[in-house]
């Protein structure tokens, strides 16, 4: 039976609950989507809650910073796009 330290984090999310570090960054996502859902927050408010997750995930492993910073860049540029294009 393997050890679990009850303070380390990165090992008991990443490894244990999601399984390899990609699969967490997209369940983390879908958990942050969940809560500004339930909690019905503004555009303005979610965006800052996922730059704050960037930053953080940066802090942690540089690689996995590109893939909340993709889907950001492209939610962003649709959101640009939906003020400028008016149908």
């Amino acid at each position: 039976m393997a050890l679990v330290k009850p303070l380390d984090f990165e090992k008991i999310f990443i490894n244990y609950f999601a399984g390899s570090a990609e699969i967490f960054v997209v369940v983390a996502m879908i958990f942050f989507a969940y809560l500004g859902a339930r909690f019905r927050m503004p555009a303005g408010v979610f965006g800052m809650f996922m730059a704050l997750f960037i930053i953080l995930l940066a802090g942690f492993n540089f690689d996995m910073f590109l893939i909340p910073l993709i889907v950001v860049m492209v939610l962003g540029v649709y959101w640009i796009l939906s003020k400028v294009i008016k149908y």
